[in-house]
């Protein structure tokens, strides 16, 4: 990989200065772009308290877009516990429903809902 890595720098420099500049920018957005989960969506809400977690624990599950309290509470929970957690959403019936939604038409869906305030 260091080796195409040299080799490719070593073509950009052969460039004229103005596509150095163009080449440099666009390769600064791909390493950036492969940082970031494909499907990344922030979490929503405020900063959760103590109490907040606490009181989620006991009934936090997986979810595709959780809030930051959920994420808190869920990082509270051994790895048994989650993996027991993860398996009964599995288990869950509504996990047997077929749907003629692509996983586009889900994703859509979950971030309109951010959007609307309903996850």
């Amino acid at each position: 990989m260091t080796k195409l890595l040299d080799h490719a720098i070593d073509v950009v420099k052969r460039l004229p200065p103005e596509r150095q500049k163009n080449v440099a920018e666009a390769m600064l957005a791909l390493a950036e772009s492969e940082t970031r989960p494909a499907f990344y969506l922030p979490p929503k809400g405020d900063e959760p308290t103590e109490a907040d977690i606490l009181a989620l624990v006991p009934t936090v599950m997986p979810s595709a877009t959780p809030t930051k309290t959920e994420i808190a509470a869920w990082q509270r929970l051994s790895a048994d516990e989650q993996l027991r957690r993860y398996r009964e959403a599995l288990h869950h019936p509504d996990a047997d429903t077929v749907s003629n939604l692509t996983t586009d038409d889900i994703l859509a869906l979950a971030r309109q809902d951010l959007v609307d305030g309903n996850a």
